[in-house]
Parts: structure tokens; sequence; C-alpha cells
């Protein structure tokens, strides 16, 4: 139906918004969603970047590699604070090799879900 459609279109888009379509995130996402009947989509969308979520081993894993290198820190710290921003080669590669941003002209998050993850962990990062 096309009510459906539209739900599965919706679900779709703030999955790709939130996860930037990494396979693995995603898949996580949908196996809780499915096998968790206490939570829902949107509590999963909520609670995705706090200790709450299913993300949490994951998304510490990469911050505990991240503070091992000041260079990527500062990198980090100027991302949350323009959006956007150029980066050397070593540095872009490294951040891009964690899955974290995504290379155009300028590097930006590669999805919501690393944005608000490391947004709550400016007093580790600063």
């Amino acid at each position: 139906s096309v009510w459906s459609s539209t739900i599965n279109n919706r679900y779709a888009c703030q999955l790709k918004s939130l996860l930037g379509g990494h396979p693995y995130l995603v898949r996580m996402f949908i196996h809780n969603l499915v096998n968790n009947s206490n939570s829902t989509f949107d509590e999963l969308l909520e609670q995705s970047h706090t200790y709450q979520s299913i993300y949490n081993s994951y998304l510490r894993g990469i911050l505990a590699t991240v503070i091992q290198h000041p260079e990527l820190v500062s990198a980090l710290k100027d991302l949350m604070c323009h959006g956007e921003i150029f980066l050397n080669d070593i540095v872009a590669y490294e951040l891009e090799s964690l899955g974290l941003i995504k290379v155009d002209s300028q590097c930006t998050f590669s999805c919501e879900l690393y944005k608000k993850y490391f947004a709550t962990q400016k007093p580790t990062l600063f």
C-alpha cells in the first residue's frame, strides 16, 4: 500500500541519515529491532549515541582508538566546531578508515551517529 511504502521510506531515510548506510550498523539496528520486543524504532534512533545504545561498545572502541592519537582528536574537535573542514591527507585517511568521516571537497562526519556521539564525548576530547 502507499501508506506502508511511505512509512518504510521514512524509516529507510532516517536509518540512512543516522548510520550513513554502514552495513554493520544497519544490520545491528535491524537485528535489535526484530529480536528485542522492548525496543521501538524511534527509541533505538533516540538512544543511538547514548550509553544505553546498542552501539555503545562499538562507539567506545572507536573513541579508545581516536584518543590515542592527538592529531585525530584535534581533527575531530575542529570538525565538531565547524561541520566541515580541510584535513591533511594522512589524518583524513585515518579518520576515513575508521568510518568517521567522508572526504569530498571538504571532510564531514560520515553519519549523524558519529556526529552525535562525539558531541557527547567533548569532555573526554577537550
